[in-house]
């Protein structure tokens, strides 16, 4: 079992269906003294709109630039729960710097879940 006291950063990397029960993560997160970032709603609310919106506005690879950005700066903090969506894997960018500097759970769920 990993120790979850430790200093450092933890990534939750999902899809749909584990980002729409995020809510039992960010209790785990405050018990543990840790700070909760939900990165598809931290982009979207820096760009002003929703996730479907910032892509239908701006496309998927802007969105995707701005995530990398987003996790090489909160790879400099300490004490958090990141919860990226599924498509952060997708750059080499990305992966190396979660694989770097947090430690990295794959969550799977089914929509019955």
């Amino acid at each position: 079992m990993t120790n979850l006291s430790i200093e450092g950063g933890r990534a939750l990397v999902g899809g749909e269906f584990v980002e729409t029960s995020l809510g039992k993560y960010v209790d785990l997160a405050r018990r543990l003294g840790y700070r909760f970032v939900d990165m598809d709603r931290e982009l979207a609310g820096q760009a002003g709109v929703t996730v479907p919106l910032f892509f239908l506005q701006l496309g998927e690879a802007e969105f995707r630039r701005r995530e990398v950005r987003l996790i090489a700066r909160l790879a400099r903090e300490h004490r958090l729960v990141v919860a990226t969506g599924g498509g952060a894997v997708l750059s080499a960018r990305a992966r190396g710097l979660l694989r770097r500097h947090f430690e990295v759970f794959w969550l799977a769920a089914s929509p019955e879940e």
